[in-house]
């Protein structure tokens, strides 16, 4: 039994052990670190994340669209808005069509200009109507437009906040 367990001791050789204690060369309650060429690319709608143009530590220049979004109701939005101007600009025929008939009908003295000056107004207020009609629409447009987000810097790509899938 002595033999046995004499067997198992290993002797053991080495250098003593030194204790060193490491300090920083400067203290901050807080650090922030920072690029002043950083720039974070930003969706400017509501949408699905439909697929992404660019990879983690790829380059990418200013302007570069890095991911498309995907919003369902811009697109209803625009057709929407598409109706209205048709409804409008035939709205606009008839009220020009109106107020061109009480002009020629005023020369001939066969109306009264109350019925004309009501067809003029009509026409124009048409016009109103069809102008804020489009201009709704190209705000729908726009809204379509900014489904494709760019970058805003020349540079490379650092993070991937969302995959695709993810609703930003």
């Amino acid at each position: 039994i002595t033999r046995r367990m004499n067997d198992r001791a290993l002797t053991l050789t080495g250098a003593t052990v030194k204790k060193h204690t490491l300090q920083p060369r400067i203290e901050l309650d807080a650090v922030r670190l920072y690029s002043e060429n950083t720039a974070d690319a930003v969706a400017l709608i509501d949408g699905r994340i439909i697929e992404w143009y660019v990879k983690k530590n790829s380059a990418v220049k200013k302007g570069a669209p890095l991911l498309r979004l995907e919003n369902d109701q811009v697109l209803l939005q625009i057709r929407k808005a598409s109706a209205n101007v048709h409804r409008a600009e035939a709205a606009l025929a008839q009220a020009k069509s109106d107020y061109h008939r009480q002009e020629m009908l005023l020369k001939l003295n066969a109306t009264s200009a109350q019925k004309y000056d009501a067809a003029k107004a009509q026409y124009e207020a048409a016009q109103g109507t069809l102008t804020e009609a489009e201009a709704e629409r190209e705000m729908y447009y726009v809204q379509e437009r900014r489904q494709r987000v760019t970058s805003p810097v020349d540079g490379k790509v650092l993070l991937l906040y969302q995959r695709e899938g993810a609703y930003v």
